[in-house]
Formats: C-alpha cells, sequence, structure tokens
C-alpha cells in the first residue's frame, strides 16, 4: 500500500502530462481551446452534420424512381413538404403530388394541369388552392356573360403533372400518357424553359449524357447494383456506424475533458473519415455506367451547338404539345423568369444566398435565353397560348429568388399566379 502511494504522484504527473501533449497536439492541429467547448456534431444552424449530406442527396435524385414514360417521377407515397409553403403533399399512384389524375370525363368539372420542372411543381404547391378558386370565378363568369344563364357552375380541380428537373419531351411525353389513360384535360399550363437550356448542359458538361436525357437518368440506372457495390455500400455503413461510436465517446460531457480521449477520437474519427472517402470514391467508380442505356448517344458538340440542340427539342416538343392540345383542351404555355436574365435589380439577399453566375446552368441560360425568348414568340402556336414572364420581376424591388438556380418565394409565385390568369382571361 504504502509504495502504492509512493508511486501515485507521479502517475498523476505522468496523465498530467500526457494530457498536456494531448492538448498541444490538438491545439496545433486544430487552431482551437477545445478544453473551453464540448465537441458536438452538429452545425452552427443546430442541424447535424450526416442530416445536412443526407438532404443534399435527398433534394436530388434519390427521392425519384424510374419511370418507362417519364423517365422519373416520385414514388407513390412520399411524402414532400413544400419550402415557400409547409405544405405537406403525398405522391399519388402516378408519382405526382396531390390528387389522383381524373378518368373519364364530368362536364361539371373544369380539370387543369400543370406540368414542367420544380418551378411548376412548386406553383402547384403555392397557389392550386387559389388558382382552384379564382379560375373557378371567372369561368363562371365567362360562361354568364356569353348568356349561358341556366348553365351548372363549374367546379376547378387542378393537378400535378410537374416533377424536379423535368424538362422537354418529358412533358410532352406525360400529356401523351394521360390522354392515353383517358383523363379530362381542359386547360394544360406548361411552366418552363430554364431547365431546358440549364439541364441539357448539365446533363452534357458534368454527367456526360445525351442532350435529351433526362437530367436525373444516369442517378436512376445506378440503382442496378453489382455485387462489389452492395459490398461497398455495406462498408461505407459500418465505418458510418463507428464513426457515431466514437464520435459520441469524444463528446460524452465527463470523458470530453481529457485531451487524451478527445485526442484518440479525433484520430479515429479522421482515420475512418478518410476511409469512408475512399470507400464511397470506389463505389461511385463502380456504379459509373457509361453503357448506351445510362448515357445515350454522347456527341462532341461545341457550347453553341449545344445551346441549339436544346432550344430545338424545347420548341418542337412545345410545338407537339399544342398540336396536342388542338380540339381536345385548352392550352397555355408559360416562360418562365429566372435571376439571370432581365433587368431585376437583386437585393442583397438575392445576391448572397440566390445567384451563381459562375455555375454551368446559371452560364448557359444566362447566353441562350434571348435566342429562346425569339423562338418562343415565333412558335407555331396560337399567340393567346403563350404566356412570356421571362421578365416578369424586372420592375419588382423586394426579395424574389430564394436559391441560385430559379426558385421564387410567394412574391414571384403570387405575381404568376396573376399573369397566368391574365393570360388565360383572354383565351376566354
Amino acid at each position: 500500500m504504502k509504495s502504492l502511494l509512493r508511486f501515485l504522484p507521479l502517475l498523476i504527473v505522468w496523465l498530467l502530462l500526457l494530457e498536456l501533449f494531448s492538448f498541444t497536439l490538438i491545439y496545433f492541429g486544430t487552431g482551437r481551446l477545445t478544453f473551453l467547448t464540448v465537441q458536438k456534431s452538429e452545425t452552427e444552424s443546430g442541424e447535424p452534420q450526416d442530416a445536412i449530406q443526407e438532404g443534399k442527396s435527398a433534394r436530388g435524385a434519390a427521392r425519384y424512381v424510374p419511370h418507362p414514360y417519364y423517365g422519373y417521377t416520385f414514388e407513390p407515397g412520399y411524402r414532400f413538404t413544400g419550402r415557400v409553403r409547409p405544405r405537406t403533399l403525398v405522391a399519388n399512384s402516378q408519382g405526382f403530388l396531390g390528387d389522383e389524375h381524373p378518368s373519364g370525363a364530368d362536364k361539371s368539372v373544369y380539370n387543369v394541369f400543370i406540368t414542367g420542372g420544380s418551378v411548376a411543381r412548386n406553383f402547384f404547391i403555392n397557389e392550386q388552392e387559389q388558382l382552384e378558386k379564382r379560375l373557378a370565378s371567372l369561368i363562371n363568369e365567362s360562361s354568364e356573360a356569353a348568356g349561358e344563364q341556366n348553365a351548372t357552375k363549374k367546379k376547378v380541380r387542378v393537378y400535378s403533372l410537374a416533377q424536379g428537373g423535368w424538362k422537354q419531351p418529358q412533358q410532352l411525353n406525360a400529356v401523351s400518357q394521360l390522354l392515353l389513360q383517358g383523363s379530362q384535360i381542359d386547360l394544360l399550363i406548361n411552366i418552363d424553359g430554364y431547365n431546358e437550356v440549364a439541364h441539357v448542359f448539365a446533363n452534357y458538361k458534368i454527367r456526360r449524357l445525351t442532350p435529351i436525357y433526362p437530367v436525373f437518368w444516369k442517378e436512376q440506372m445506378r440503382r442496378r447494383l453489382s455485387s462489389a457495390s452492395k459490398l461497398l455500400i455495406g462498408e461505407i455503413q459500418m465505418i458510418k456506424n463507428v464513426e457515431e461510436i466514437i464520435s459520441s465517446i469524444g463528446s460524452n460531457s465527463t470523458l470530453a475533458h481529457s485531451q487524451t480521449i478527445r485526442l484518440l477520437s479525433l484520430a479515429g474519427q479522421s482515420y475512418l473519415e478518410k476511409r469512408r472517402m475512399r470507400t464511397e470514391a470506389a463505389l461511385q467508380s463502380s456504379q459509373d455506367d457509361e453503357s448506351f442505356a445510362a448515357t445515350g448517344k454522347v456527341e462532341n458538340l461545341s457550347e453553341k451547338q449545344l445551346g441549339q440542340v436544346a432550344i430545338d427539342i424545347w420548341a418542337e416538343a412545345s410545338e407537339q404539345i399544342a398540336s396536342l392540345s388542338k380540339g381536345r383542351f385548352s392550352y397555355l404555355h408559360v416562360l418562365q423568369p429566372h435571376q439571370y436574365y432581365g433587368k431585376k435589380t437583386l437585393t442583397s439577399r438575392e445576391r448572397e444566398s440566390a445567384y451563381d453566375p459562375e455555375h454551368t446552368r446559371s452560364k448557359a441560360v444566362a447566353e441562350f435565353y434571348p435566342e429562346m425568348r425569339k423562338r418562343f414568340a415565333a412558335l407555331a402556336v396560337s399567340p393567346n397560348q403563350r404566356l412570356d414572364a421571362s421578365v416578369l420581376f424586372d420592375d419588382e424591388e423586394r426579395t424574389v429568388f430564394i436559391d441560385t438556380c430559379c426558385h421564387f418565394n410567394l412574391v414571384g409565385h403570387e405575381a404568376l399566379l396573376n399573369q397566368i390568369l391574365e393570360a388565360i382571361k383572354k383565351q376566354n
């Protein structure tokens, strides 16, 4: 017992020296006095790091499933909450948000379908109720003005035929399929333009896809996992599990005060992170599919040629939809606004969080939207079937855009709704 007591001060000295050594390594490695803080696995916003990473993938291809005609849709039953208006909708049996699409004809109901990419989808989420209400008043007032005093007032039902990332000819394919299924379309509103250029360039320059392919097609093809990919996914998950264990040890309120425990925790996390990154790179490589099914025929095109191809695909598909509408339904084609074209003076908030002029997509739409706008005016469709909203926000001083893509807040959606209703009024 005495000998143990004699070595106890020496043991304490050695432990203090070890703690000091660990503290010195951590300080010079991180530049922080780590004993002043308890390590957390959250960001400054309070959101866990892994949640942010999962969120990024969830906002892309991971939320969709392949479709033989549309390229991809939501998984039926998928729950989606809007960013601007916190409204949660569930994907129907066809993979579109909201109610099931109607089958057969019903003269007492006026069916409106909104098609396009994420701007069209968001417009549906945010303005469905207002569009139904205001359009019902417009239609019934027009009937009364035409002398149809005994006409039954129609109910307006608005449905989504839009998916994030969609570009022509996906809208054309969706409308064709809807008609084949026998759905009653009374009015089709097609909101597009941005994706038709931006995603063609993203497909070709980033994903190496043929211009006409859906933007997330390569990611959908990766769902065909090989045995090697499955093993790598299992290894990544195992590494993540070990990372969580080590992180919990390092952030434990009691153990976190030990600089030695902190040093071992940081060293372990660093090693596992590097191993996970190598494994994820191997998984990415194993999933790269350059087959015709995954990429289509990729030709060597200049940027000018690629822009022309993009506009040609969009214009031809747009005219095909107009042809389908003849004798069947009313049609309104809307050329959407975005922050890379027009004269809107961006607010400080927009410049900080909703403007990235150097991105491949941004450069493409900035360069080719003027040409697209000229083609829009020359489309072989009736003039009252076109609504050029590309400069809708030119005189708007308030913040409209909410991200670097093309999405806008309620100020933008309400302005677009007003213009669309004015255009429909002219048709009637």
